[in-house]
């Protein structure tokens, strides 16, 4: 729905989901992109954490430079 909607808007979209998927809240200590209910970093619970926000940003960062690659 994200990413049809940005289309409709004219925008662009980042698939930051799939890559994701194994980081969760529930993931071993050092794997989660998302804080637990009872937060372990200094981010909200269920909240992207600096390992998330950095994954997250690498992501964007590769489309863009695939995009600029692309022309």
């Amino acid at each position: 729905m994200l990413r049809d909607r940005a289309k409709a808007a004219g925008a662009g979209y980042v698939d930051t989901y799939t890559p994701s998927a194994g980081r969760d809240a529930c993931a071993d200590r050092d794997v989660p992109w998302i804080e637990p209910l009872i937060p372990q970093a200094s981010a909200a619970s269920v909240h992207p954490n600096e390992r998330g926000e950095r994954g997250m940003a690498r992501v964007v960062l590769d489309v863009m430079k695939a995009s600029r690659a692309a022309g």
